[in-house]
């Protein structure tokens, strides 16, 4: 499911998967927001696993973006993630990066 309105892009999505070991329930919500060449975005999913992993039978992870659109498709962007995982108890990263988006719209059809 996602929503746009002007520079604001919203959604949510839901997963299940059955498989032989174990599966899972999971659930995301996004959104991103654009101000001129700056832009914004936050990420969040978790899953319920029908078996635990490791004692745990939960994970959940975010994250928020912060960038500035540069020439040429580039960007600079600042990120963080953090989570909680039956893999990785707690884990938390920061990572500037400078990204290319190979996205090129010719024409939209509405």
């Amino acid at each position: 499911l996602e929503w746009v309105s002007g520079p604001t892009r919203m959604g949510a999505e839901l997963e299940y998967l059955d498989a032989l070991e174990n599966g899972y329930v999971a659930a995301r919500v996004f959104g991103r927001r654009e101000m001129g060449k700056l832009f914004a975005a936050a990420d969040v999913s978790s899953h319920w696993f029908e078996e635990s992993v490791n004692g745990e039978d939960f994970a959940v992870t975010g994250a928020v973006t912060a960038g500035i659109d540069l020439a040429k498709g580039f960007s600079a962007v600042v990120s963080g993630r953090a989570g909680m995982t039956p893999f990785l108890e707690q884990t938390f990263d920061v990572m500037a990066k400078l990204v290319y988006n190979s996205t090129y719209r010719i024409r939209e059809v509405r």
